[in-house]
């Protein structure tokens, strides 16, 4: 009997202490952002033992400088722009952008993007912006919070 009350008393407890979910704090709802586009960022991409830098057209697609094209891993340190490495090798659940749509998959260890089989192709205009969601490594821009200087860039 006095273990049918415990069990009693602990649903009893459970019950009463149920609190729905708490949303995240540390970030603002996803439509607080918006996308800039930003054609003057320089990217890197590495490819194999190589690294390229350029920069990403409207349509995501990579534009190789001429400068640095297809150069020794490394050889960069010191001659280039500040860049940002689009493709990490072996990074795992980003999105690729192509013509206003994007496609998830993963980077093998030559820093090729892999789609994902059966994964759906959406909508840019579908993707909510949030510190968590997945990376569009390819991305022709950045998001910014609504009303922030950077916005009007």
């Amino acid at each position: 009997m006095l273990q049918f009350k415990l069990i009693v008393a602990l649903m009893f407890l459970a019950v009463a202490f149920q609190t729905p979910a708490a949303k995240p704090t540390n970030s603002p709802p996803a439509d607080e952002y918006e996308f800039v586009p930003d054609p003057s960022q320089w990217v890197m991409v590495l490819q194999n033992a190589y690294e390229s830098i350029g920069k990403l057209d409207a349509a995501g697609n990579f534009l190789p400088d001429e400068r640095w094209l297809r150069r020794p891993q490394g050889s960069f340190y010191f001659s280039t722009p500040p860049v940002r490495l689009i493709n990490p090798p072996e990074r795992k659940g980003v999105y690729e952008f192509r013509s206003g749509r994007l496609m998830k998959g993963d980077f093998d260890k030559g820093g090729n993007f892999i789609p994902e089989v059966g994964s759906k192709v959406i909508d840019f205009k579908d993707y909510h912006y949030s510190k968590t969601a997945p990376v569009i490594y390819n991305l022709p821009g950045r998001f910014v919070k609504k009303g922030s200087k950077e916005d009007s860039k």
